[in-house]
Parts: C-alpha cells; sequence; structure tokens
C-alpha cells in the first residue's frame, strides 16, 4: 500500500477507534451503573430508525459525490435538496406511524421515543454532502475532529440524564446530541454553503448511480438491525436489552474494521476502476490484512466473553454471553464481506449491487424470521449461515469483476476464520476456573488465544500475517533509523 493510503488507513483507524471508544465508555458506564436492559432493549427495538438516518446520511447520493469523477455545483445543491425533502418525508411517515409499531411490539411506551428519535432523519440530511466532500478527498482528520467533539457533546448530555435517573431518554437525547452538534460543525467547517436547488440533469446523473445504491444500502441496514425487529416481536425488552448489549461491545472492533473499509477503500477502488491490474493487487493486499485483522481481534473477544461482559457489566448482563459469543463468529464474514461490496460500488456496479444486496438479504431475513420460531439460538446461528452465505456469493461476483480465481478469494479466508475459532475454544475449554478473578481469566485466555493464532499462522504462512507483520516490521525499521538519523 503507498503511504497515502496508509496514512489515510491510520487517520481514519484513529478516528473510528476513538470514537467507537467514546461509544463503548458510554454504554459501559451507563450499562453497569445506571441503567437495566429493559431500557436498552427500549431503545434497540426502534433503533433501526437510528440506522435508517445514517443511511439518508452517508447513502445514496452521497456515495455518487464520493464515486463520480467529476462534480459541480449543481450536483451537490441538488443532492441536498433531494436529501433534504427526503428526509422531511421519512419524519413525517415515522410520526404517523408510531403509535402502529408500539402496537406492533405491544408497547406503548415506543410511541414518544420513536417520534423524537426519528429528529435524527432530519438534522443527518444537513451533514449528506459535507460528509460526502471530506470522504472523497479523504480529509480524515477534518472528520476526526467533528467525529469526536461531536461524540463528546452528545455523551455528555446522556450520561447527565442518567444520572438525574431518566432512563431511556439518556440514550435518545445522547443520540441527539451527536447528530446535533456534528451538522453545526460540518457547516462550520465545509467550504460548501448548501442551497435549496434541484436541477433535473444532475439528478438523473447522480440517481443513476445513487438511486440503486441507496436501496442496496436501505436493504442491508434493515437487514443488519433484522435482529432487534424479530427479537423485540418475539420476545421481552430485556431480551432486545441483552442482544443490545452484546452487539455493542461486538460492535466496538467490527463497526471500526467496516466503516475503515467504507472510508478508505471505496475512494482507493475508484480511482483504479480504470486499470484491472491495479484493482486486482490493492484487493487481494485489502482482503488479506482485513480478513486476518477481524479474525484476530474477534477471535480475542470470542475467547475472553464470559469473564469480559461479568468484569465490564456485572452478573446482571450474564445472558449476553452467549449472545456475544455467536456474534463474533457472525462477524468473521461480515468485516470480508463489506470489502467485496465495496468494490462492486466502486467500479460503478450499481445495479449488480443493488440486485446482490436485495436478493441475499430478502432471502436471509426471512430465514432469520423462521429460526425465530424454533428459539434465540436457532436465531443466532441462522445470523452466521446467512453472513457465510453472503460472504461466498460476494466472492463469485468480485470473481468475474477481476478475473480472479475464486479459490484465492474464499478459501485463505475461511481457514483464517476457523483457525480463529479454534483457537478462542481453547482458552472457551481450558480456561474456566470460577476460583480465579476475571481479569486472570481474561489475561490467560488472551494469552493462549494469541500463542495459538499467531503460532498457526506463521507456520501456515497466512497470506494476511504475512502482508501485517511485514508491514509492521517496516515501519519499526523506518521508525529505528529515523531516529538514529535524529
Amino acid at each position: 500500500m503507498t503511504q497515502s493510503t496508509t496514512e489515510s488507513f491510520i487517520l481514519a483507524g484513529a478516528g473510528k477507534f476513538l470514537g467507537i471508544f467514546l461509544t463503548f465508555a458510554f454504554n459501559w458506564l451507563l450499562a453497569r451503573y445506571f441503567l437495566t436492559p429493559y431500557d436498552f432493549g427500549l431503545l434497540g427495538m426502534v433503533y433501526v430508525l437510528v440506522s435508517l438516518a445514517n443511511t439518508t446520511m452517508i447513502g445514496g447520493l452521497g456515495q455518487a459525490v464520493i464515486q463520480r469523477e467529476a462534480v459541480s455545483k449543481a450536483d451537490l445543491d441538488t443532492v441536498f435538496t433531494f436529501n433534504f425533502a427526503l428526509s422531511l418525508a421519512m419524519y413525517a411517515l415515522m410520526y404517523f406511524l408510531a403509535p402502529s409499531i408500539a402496537k406492533f411490539y405491544n408497547n406503548s411506551e415506543l410511541i414518544p421515543i420513536v417520534r423524537v428519535l426519528s429528529l435524527l432523519i432530519i438534522i443527518n440530511a444537513f451533514v449528506v454532502v459535507q460528509n460526502a466532500l471530506i470522504i472523497r478527498h479523504m480529509k480524515y482528520k477534518k472528520l476526526l475532529m467533528i467525529t469526536l467533539i461531536s461524540q463528546f457533546f452528545g455523551y455528555a448530555i446522556g450520561v447527565v440524564m442518567a444520572v438525574e435517573r431518566l432512563g431511556v431518554w439518556s440514550l435518545v437525547c445522547a443520540n441527539l446530541g451527536i447528530i446535533f452538534s456534528s451538522a453545526i460543525l460540518y457547516r462550520v467547517t465545509s467550504d460548501y454553503i448548501p442551497a435549496i436547488s434541484f436541477s433535473k440533469q444532475s439528478f438523473q446523473k447522480m440517481f443513476s448511480y445513487g438511486g440503486l445504491l441507496y436501496l442496496s444500502t436501505l436493504t442491508k441496514t434493515i437487514y443488519d438491525n433484522a435482529l432487534y425487529l424479530i427479537l423485540g416481536k418475539r420476545y421481552s425488552p430485556m431480551t432486545v436489552g441483552y442482544y443490545t448489549q452484546a452487539e455493542k461491545l461486538q460492535g466496538v472492533p467490527n463497526s471500526s474494521i467496516t466503516e475503515i473499509i467504507y472510508l478508505v477503500t471505496l475512494p482507493l477502488f475508484s480511482k483504479s476502476q480504470s486499470d484491472q491490474n491495479e484493482l486486482r493487487q490493492k484487493f487481494i493486499k485489502n482482503q488479506d490484512a482485513v480478513s486476518f485483522v477481524s479474525c484476530f481481534i474477534l477471535g480475542l473477544l470470542l475467547s475472553v466473553s464470559e469473564p469480559l461482559i461479568i468484569l465490564l457489566y456485572t452478573n446482571k448482563w450474564m445472558k449476553s454471553v452467549p449472545i456475544f459469543q455467536w456474534l463474533c463468529i457472525a462477524g468473521l464474514f461480515l468485516a470480508i464481506c463489506n470489502t467485496h461490496l465495496e468494490l462492486i460500488k466502486s467500479v460503478g456496479r450499481a445495479m449488480t449491487h443493488f440486485k446482490l444486496t436485495l436478493g441475499l438479504k430478502l432471502t436471509s431475513l426471512v430465514v432469520l424470521i423462521f429460526c425465530s420460531l424454533i428459539s434465540l439460538r436457532a436465531v443466532l446461528i441462522g445470523f452466521v449461515l446467512s453472513n457465510l452465505a453472503i460472504f461466498l456469493i460476494a466472492a463469485s461476483i468480485t470473481r468475474r469483476l477481476l478475473d480472479v480465481d475464486y479459490d484465492l478469494l474464499v478459501f485463505p479466508h475461511l481457514l483464517t476464520s476457523f483457525i480463529s475459532v479454534a483457537s478462542a475454544i481453547i482458552p472457551l475449554m481450558v480456561i474456566n476456573n470460577s476460583s480465579i478473578s476475571n481479569i486472570t481469566m481474561i489475561i490467560l485466555s488472551a494469552i493462549l488465544f494469541c500463542a495459538t493464532f499467531i503460532a498457526i499462522c506463521h507456520f501456515s504462512k497466512n497470506r494476511g500475517y504475512l502482508l501485517v507483520t511485514n508491514a509492521l516490521r517496516n515501519k519499526l525499521k523506518h521508525f529505528h533509523f529515523t531516529h538514529i538519523e535524529s
């Protein structure tokens, strides 16, 4: 990878990991000391609204701004106007559907939560273009500052409200505070001034790529949050709360990896879309690196799952442990699958991306609904198998786009995933002693996992392992020589 690409990964990674750390710290503080699983469950039952708001912000036409080789002021104003009008329509829809949503879940407390939380959709419409322009020009330092300041402001509001015992509303207002402050920061720091203007020609040009992509992103968002809908309907808010906390903890690394893939690979692959050989080389290296890093981190979390959750959240969250373990396994295929989907988007294959996303996600959603009739464990196993199937089919599309051997795309990651799970199972079976402290169990389990996973990857000459270790070795050599010269 080039120096500029490496710098982009570092800045994007720093921004996402710091942001994820703040989110984790906020949820840990509230879950351990102030809120109950029921409070998190109430928000989780309508969490899909937050995801839809984020989809409005960075999906569809916003991604067209990133992907197209040239955009004009008329194009940007058209994107802003369309997204603003769309956000108003979506908010009106959610406002009037709130009683029906509450009836669906058989919980009247959700009516005001839905109506207030849906304000996120309107506020997000004001940062669509600015966010896309920052990513387009890869100005991740600015994005880092906006993210951290807005999250600090929003979470401060949430903590104050939690201390005042306002329950689920501390979570709702924290989200609103984050989005509202980020909208202000985007406006203050951006050279682009949005205007209400609509060009039919610009819309047709942008929609040819972004329209189908928005529907694809929307479908993916609904699928990714399908378990909230299914669990909220079939089980109690407490169960949704246990799932919410497990998903948030698992999302610390997984969301970071996924967002970095989006922030860096879409503009990176888009710039190489006219040179298939260059694109093929970049993709394979990125896939190998993402595979190794994601499998290492998620396997590590799987190996320390029980003592980690008890240490962080106390025994009242014990029922989150098996949910967290299955989500870690499902996450092994999520990050690598997103790499393939970003490639398809970057080369302008919006129709292919739409058909693939729509077909696979809807089919998987039906599978999850059917599994919910059996048991919670069946739902989680179905989620793992669905993610695996989506990865395998997405890889087949990549094979045709890049003219590369299918085995080269699939089997290395399947092998790394197997090594990760096997290495995590060993400490789960060996180090399970209630007589030692949770911290000691975490340390021993982590050491055993790391030793097993790295040893197997080293002796099997795992491509991702070799790529990452060589990159780290070169960085250390560069730092050493620079230090000597200075």
